[in-house]
Order: structure tokens, then sequence, then C-alpha cells
């Protein structure tokens, strides 16, 4: 009897096992396919100064933005991933113009750069900078008239050292 009643239980362990629903399948990709997920864009912020930027265009590609005495400008752009390109949408040049410096911030690939442009109003020396991940590029253009007065050039060089990237969680 007492052999039947181990047989019994062992047998009762052994089907207990079968009756569980049996686990999903699992799906598992070297890469997910384009889109699979949408990410959502960051957003550019430039710093807070004592005095206002001007907004004097906006587009799909980006924003541009002015001082008040129009000795400087400000030009931030969101691309999708390929930094070629966001580099030419940003400064009309390829990085073998360029040559742009590799570096690492937000938790993604940084390039920083600098060139010279010209209009009727005169030359402006601009630095750059692009930040790229998987899905974006994110890029900061700073311009700043040759001949702009001490004040401006600081200004300017404080919005370049201080611009950031967040993600606007919709609250």
């Amino acid at each position: 009897m007492r052999r039947i009643w181990i047989a019994a239980v062992a047998l009762t362990l052994l089907l207990c096992g079968c009756a569980q629903k049996p686990a999903a399948p699992e799906l598992v990709l070297e890469q997910v396919p384009v889109g699979l997920e949408q990410k959502k864009a960051l957003t550019a912020i430039l710093p807070e100064a004592d005095w206002e930027m001007e907004k004097i265009s906006e587009s799909a590609a980006g924003t541009c933005y002015e001082a008040p005495d129009g000795q400087c400008f400000w030009y931030t752009t969101v691309s999708g991933p390929d930094k070629e390109q966001a580099l030419r949408e940003l400064t009309g040049f390829s990085s073998d113009r360029l040559h742009p410096v590799q570096g690492k911030r937000f938790g993604m690939e940084e390039y920083r750069f600098s060139w010279t442009t010209e209009n009727e109003e005169g030359t402006y020396l601009c630095t750059g900078q692009l930040h790229c991940g998987a899905d974006f590029c994110y890029g900061l253009a700073v311009c700043c008239r040759q001949d702009a007065d001490g004040a401006t050039r600081a200004l300017c060089s404080e919005a370049y050292a201080n611009y950031g990237l967040y993600f606007d969680e919709g609250v």
C-alpha cells in the first residue's frame, strides 16, 4: 500500500507540471526593424538670459533665434540619425570640410566644429555641436559677427556652453 501511495503522489506531481499553460514564445531580434518602435525626439533648450532671444524662423527641421542687437544668432535642428546629413542640414558643409572633433555628451556621440560664413551684413564666426543617437541627431550652431562687441561674444559663448537636451514627458 505504501508503494502505491508513493507512486500516486509521484504521478500526481508529474501530471501537475503538464497542466500548466505553455510559456509564450519569445521573439529575439538582433536588430529591431525600423518602424516597430516610434521614438520621440528630445527638445533642445538654450540657457535663460537677461535678454530675450527673438525667434526669427521655425520649421520642422529647426528653429533660428537672434540676439536683440542682431550680432548673433542660434540655430537648433533635429534630424534623422545620419550624421553626415544632419551636419549638412545644420551648416551647409560636409564633415570633410569641417573636420569635427568627436566626443560623448548626453549619452550620445558628440561632434564639435567651427566655420565662417559671410553675407551682406559681414563675416560671421560660427561654432557648432551635433549629438547623434540611435534615432535622432540634435544640432546647435551659434554664429556671431566677427566685429561683435565683447558682451555679445560672451552671450554667444554662454548659449553654446549651456545648450541642453531634455525629454518632454507631457506633464
